[in-house]
């Protein structure tokens, strides 16, 4: 394992060009809540930190830009997964180091540390940054380099839906940089530091440690890196995309990309809601949203099997599945005694989907949360085939990607088999 060398560029100035977005039809431009959710208080003396990039191969050195008023601090990177413990909160994370602690003197409130990135594995990964007092940053990044030990398989790590849901006020007026905290604001920056210490809210953790306790192997993409593909070299590379989280956010290529390369026979597994449903230009650091894919003709049920519901307004609880596909589909529920009508899970929801009329049909319902947002308003596990081979699974609601019980860990097992050995 190459060591970890860190070094500090002072004031490094980066020039970009100002991007021309297009202009969005007013009635096709819907990407926030339609409500302003206002900024939560920074915590004290806070450490900022965030790569200029979303991914990296290895030998890369990669940028990571900091701001903070502790003149002193130490650095690490680790590994989210392999031999990680559970966080005690939602503004910590765990993993295993890939390189050793280095202490770094920065020169003003303001600087840029150059990390060396190793022959690590393909993964998530993230840097800490500990100062005294407690005080602790964190920037994450993605490896995203193709090693020997491939097998197919790409996870998407949803980059995009973490900066959407990132409230960080940067301009300083008040609102969240993003249209879910001002439905006005349409652009939305990439290399802006998370809030909660520099975390995603979106940060599907569970997944990173089923994945690495089951030894999977797998080519890890950020949403940037998914958008240089063709479909030809989707096809060329991989029999098995795995959308972790919550892949909300996409541009037009991604979708018309993805679909495809499902009718090549590619397949698609969707392990949380809300999949695909708007469009996005991507221009250098920052995208821009356009609005629903079904304002322009393209229904998400189409692909994913299943599209966008609605979420629970703070109203409703997460709630179990109930099985409904154990005859149509056997190898679902192989091995955990399930049958049509029992529940599993402690719960799923906080946005769901169900079938359209756009959906294959040949799409068969594996689980229903019947009415978890109220009368007809229900959540779908859905697995269908088409006549090239493909096989697209959509779990339908949020947290089936983190296995609540040895039960649901198993019906991941038999989902995550059933797309990748037939």
């Amino acid at each position: 394992m190459k060591a970890l060398s860190v070094a500090i560029i002072l004031l490094i100035v980066s020039l970009s060009g100002t991007a021309a977005w297009p202009a969005a039809a007013p009635k096709l431009f819907s990407c926030g809540p339609g409500v302003t959710v206002h900024n939560p208080a920074a915590p004290p003396d806070p450490i900022e930190a965030a790569f200029t990039r979303r991914s990296y191969v290895s030998g890369d050195r990669a940028i990571i830009d900091v701001t903070t008023k502790a003149r002193q601090f130490a650095i690490q990177i680790l590994q989210v997964g392999p031999n990680q413990a559970r966080p005690h909160n939602a503004d910590s994370w765990t993993g295993r180091p890939v390189g050793p602690t280095r202490s770094v003197t920065l020169h003003g409130h303001k600087g840029q540390i150059s990390v060396r990135i190793g022959r690590w594995h393909s993964g998530l990964y993230f840097a800490r940054l500990t100062a005294t007092g407690g005080r602790i940053g964190y920037a994450p990044f993605i490896l995203t380099e193709r090693l020997p030990e491939t097998t197919g398989i790409a996870i998407v790590v949803p980059t995009n839906t973490w900066q959407a849901y990132n409230f960080r006020d940067t301009n300083g007026d008040g609102d969240g940089d993003t249209w879910y905290a001002n439905p006005n604001t349409r652009v939305v920056d990439l290399d802006r530091p998370f809030l909660h210490r520099g975390l995603p809210t979106q940060e599907a953790g569970g997944f990173f440690r089923w994945a690495s306790r089951s030894n999977i192997k797998a080519d890890y993409l950020s949403d940037d890196d998914l958008d240089r593909f063709s479909a030809t070299d989707l096809s060329r590379d991989f029999h098995l995309i795995v959308f972790a989280g919550h892949e909300e956010y996409v541009t037009a290529h991604v979708f018309d990309a993805l679909t495809r390369y499902r009718d090549q026979g590619g397949n698609l597994m969707f392990l949380s809601a809300d999949n695909l449903n708007y469009r996005i230009t991507h221009t250098g650091h920052k995208i821009a949203c356009d609005g629903k894919f079904r304002a322009y003709g393209q229904q998400e049920a189409s692909l994913v099997g299943v599209q966008y519901v609605d979420w629970n307004h703070r109203a409703y609880r997460n709630r179990p599945y109930t099985v409904t596909g154990a005859r149509a589909a056997p190898w679902f529920v192989a091995g955990t005694a399930l049958r049509n009508g029992d529940r599993f899970g402690n719960g799923y929801g906080t946005e769901v989907d169900a079938r359209s009329a756009a959906s294959p049909p040949s799409t068969i319902v594996l689980a229903r949360i019947p009415d978890i947002f109220g009368p007809g308003v229900s959540a779908e596990m859905t697995y269908y085939q088409t006549r090239t081979g493909a096989r697209v699974f959509a779990a339908g609601a949020m947290n089936f990607q983190r296995p609540q019980t040895p039960q649901t860990e198993k019906l991941l097992v038999n989902v995550w088999q059933r797309l990748t050995k037939g």
